[in-house]
């Protein structure tokens, strides 16, 4: 099986063309230099404009640049937790894949049907046509955020006048035509990568994988894979932070209802666990394939060696006359039935509840802090069992 060096994110034309404008000692550093580089790109010429024009911070507009809670979660927290978030997934998923290979997990006739998934990554990765659709989109998200502004009667930073969009300011032309296309190219180019892995492992799933019934995760020895997915929650949280941003600014300056919130909340984590629980799911018939073949194998184990332990140890029927203090026959059966205890607590999907409310929990929390301003502790508390009732129970 070819692994070599597996990578999901260090591909395509950007990628390389910033290796090889950008040439620094290692990987990381590069990541590293790139986060900071973009979000300076994104956010510093913003403040600079604004403050040249008086929209930085005082009341000449009704939503300063300053006050303009999406800008914050697009450019200071989306675009540096994006790039940066490149390096712990690729180590997360490279790591998985090591361990199902060392697991022996994949057999040796899977091993060209495997390596031939590993190289539809590498070239859906380095697709240039995938890259500048991506791009494409990019810029009309951008168009889009011109022609239908989020404040159409409340005057903002981006435009010279209120209400209609006569006019964009100097700090309006950079964010809709350079700040704006970095965000959402790095966004859409993670849903691109997500897309190649929801393919992987529908490939994967349809391998005769060599699950190991009695192995202690409860899946087989297929749970590296279910860590590896947890590691694209770092998708959702500057997601989900823009989300609350946008919707913040909606309810502060364009007097939104708080109920939307609740109700957006709600949607966006369901569609969170099924975008994310959903390539999960694929391994569901292998998994109880190999829950109702250690069933029968160890079934049949159990029974054979607990009939012969009954007949020498409860029967008589001990030829040899060893004695009962220090047999290692009760050790074995003590054994033999954790083993068989642990074959039948194996779950039939290859999450549990506790990857669950990881996903939730990236979902929420960057909403917690507009939660907090708009109710009580009490009260946030409250809905944020509530919530989880709703998507638990």
């Amino acid at each position: 099986m070819e692994l070599g060096d597996f990578t999901l994110t260090r591909g395509g034309l950007v990628y390389k063309v910033v290796r090889r404008i950008w040439p620094a000692r290692s990987y990381q550093q590069r990541i590293g230099r790139l986060a900071i580089a973009l979000t300076a790109i994104a956010w510093v010429p913003l403040l600079g404009f604004t403050a040249a024009s008086g929209t930085a911070l005082s009341g000449k507009v009704k939503v300063p640049f300053l006050f303009d809670f999406a800008s914050y979660a697009r450019f200071l927290i989306a675009v540096p937790v994006f790039i940066i978030a490149e390096v712990i997934v690729d180590r997360l998923i490279f790591g998985a894949l090591k361990g199902l290979i060392s697991a022996d997990i994949i057999s040796d006739s899977d091993a060209p049907r495997f390596d031939d998934a590993i190289r539809g990554v590498a070239r859906l990765r380095d697709s240039v046509l995938a890259e500048a659709i991506l791009i494409i989109f990019a810029y009309a998200g951008s168009y889009y955020g011109i022609t239908n502004p989020l404040f159409k009667t409340t005057s903002i930073w981006i435009e010279s006048t209120s209400g209609r969009l006569s006019g964009l300011t100097l700090a309006g032309w950079w964010y809709f035509l350079v700040s704006i296309p970095i965000f959402q190219f790095l966004l859409y180019r993670w849903l691109w990568r997500y897309a190649i892995w929801w393919w992987f492992l529908l490939h994967l799933s349809k391998l005769d994988l060599q699950l190991i019934p009695t192995h202690p995760d409860r899946v087989g020895g297929l749970n590296p894979i279910n860590l590896a997915q947890v590691a694209f929650g770092l998708i959702i949280l500057p997601a989900s932070a823009v989300l609350s941003a946008i919707f913040a600014a909606k309810i502060i300056y364009a007097g939104a209802s708080a109920l939307l919130l609740e109700a957006t909340a709600t949607l966006f984590v369901i569609i969170i666990l099924i975008v994310f629980l959903g390539p999960l799911t694929a391994f569901t018939p292998c998994i109880a394939s190999a829950r109702r073949r250690g069933l029968l194998e160890y079934g049949a184990l159990a029974a054979s060696y607990t009939r012969s332990f009954d007949r020498k140890w409860i029967r008589g029927d001990n030829p040899e006359g060893e004695p009962l203090l220090g047999t290692q026959d009760i050790q074995a059966l003590a054994d033999l039935g954790t083993s068989y205890g642990v074959l039948k607590e194996m779950r039939f999907t290859l999450y549990n509840i506790q990857t669950i409310i990881i996903f939730i929990a990236f979902a929420i929390i960057p909403m917690i802090p507009l939660l907090l301003i708009l109710s009580s502790p009490s009260q946030l508390l409250g809905a944020v069992v509530k919530l989880l009732g709703r998507l638990i129970g």
